[in-house]
């Protein structure tokens, strides 16, 4: 973010935060608001480039069921996998196994059952979410225990850590879709001594976190952590336990796809259904210096790529991961980048998709990715991790 923002912000805020669990972070107008014009759409085979994969070591103990959430220190790859407990494989940049955090057990320093981890680059930690114990844990990179948060038992499975306030979403999937005086707000912030001291953009149905379908709310900026919640077209930014618009989205063309509240309470009978029909922007963000990246949609999607520098959206038109009439063979390649460091996108690219018998991957297989597919399929893989660069011309 520029440094001309602030000052200009700072007026707003003082008065849109001065009264607790009163505030509007919408009477602040977002930093960017993005808007689409039909002439912006690129195929996202002319803007990716660069492309390169890392598949990770399969040394002993190296093993990752699946990577839930990735960072990359000081030219090291962290990945975490929620699978078994939970746990984090340090890796080298070109996939070689280093060695593991796995800190599971009962004790004050360790956790039960880890959902998810942020690293905090400003602090130089690692937040890690512990559903087991409804706790958010501190740690150095190399593993050495900081301090912990004590979560309401109505927060989510995702908690983020920013100048000494934990920020946490409520989860209605504990009250069975009720809204409650504990959750009828989205955003909770508290301090390092567990205190409530904020409450942010009341609760609807529209936010509620889908059962059995865990969805990231958090993710990091260049400047501000960002607080993206789903089915939501503004994203937050965090900043000193407070919050307020960091970017709107515009987009005329799917107004008719929102969900109302009734449909969204329908739609608890049978959230698999209801995922694969009018799912709009999902959790994840990603933002580097010049792109905000943010990917619509769940079974047939697309990503909304905005240019900081000229102000101007992108929208690519394809297929998700997800099986469709083009199955998802031509764009296997171009998974969402999950982490972006040093100018280039990293995506974890998933078995499945890779796995699957010829019929279903059909004949454009990308060249790359061609020599991994029989290895995959024996089980001589552990995961691989595709790397790329974008360019708008």
């Amino acid at each position: 973010m520029k440094k001309s923002f602030f000052p200009i912000l700072i007026v707003v805020l003082v008065s849109v935060f001065s009264c607790k669990n009163q505030q509007d972070p919408e009477t602040v107008d977002a930093k960017y608001v993005i808007e689409f014009d039909d002439d912006h759409f690129v195929d996202i085979k002319d803007i990716v480039y660069d492309i390169q994969i890392i598949e990770l070591d399969t040394a002993m103990n190296s093993a990752l069921l699946d990577i839930t959430n990735l960072s990359i220190i000081d030219d090291t790859l962290y990945c975490f996998s929620s699978s078994t407990g939970g746990y984090i494989n340090k890796y080298t940049m070109d996939g070689r196994y280093l060695s593991s955090i796995k800190k599971i057990g009962r004790s004050h320093e360790e956790w039960v059952k880890a959902r998810n981890l942020f690293y905090n680059p400003q602090d130089n930690v690692f937040i890690i979410s512990d559903n087991g114990s409804k706790r958010a844990l501190m740690y150095k990179t190399d593993g050495t225990f900081v301090g912990e948060h004590q979560s309401s038992i109505y927060d989510s499975d995702d908690v983020i850590y920013d100048k000494g306030f934990f920020y946490s979403q409520s989860d209605l999937g504990y009250t069975n879709g009720e809204i409650l005086p504990e959750t009828d707000h989205m955003l909770n912030v508290y301090d390092k001594n567990d205190e409530l001291v904020e409450k942010y953009i009341p609760t609807t149905h529209i936010g509620y976190q889908m059962m059995e379908n865990r969805l990231t709310y958090f993710s990091w900026g260049e400047s501000y952590p960002l607080y993206a919640p789903t089915l939501y077209e503004t994203i937050y930014a965090l900043d000193s336990g407070k919050i307020f618009p960091y970017a709107t989205y515009k987009y005329k063309g799917t107004q008719e796809e929102f969900y109302t509240d009734e449909e969204i309470k329908e739609s608890l009978k049978d959230p698999y259904d209801f995922l694969g029909k009018k799912s709009f922007y999902n959790g994840s963000v990603i933002e580097s210096p010049q792109y905000i990246i943010r990917r619509i949609g769940n079974n047939k999607a697309f990503d909304v790529i905005y240019d900081k520098n000229n102000n101007k959206s992108y929208t690519t038109r394809f297929y998700s991961s997800s099986m469709g009439e083009d199955a998802f063979s031509e764009y296997l390649i171009y998974a969402h980048p999950i982490y972006y460091s040093n100018g280039r996108y990293y995506a974890w690219l998933e078995h499945y998709y890779i796995g699957l018998p010829d019929e279903y991957l059909g004949d454009n297989v990308p060249e790359i990715l061609k020599p991994y597919i029989e290895k995959v399929r024996k089980g001589q893989v552990n995961q691989i991790l595709v790397s790329y660069k974008i360019d708008i011309k």
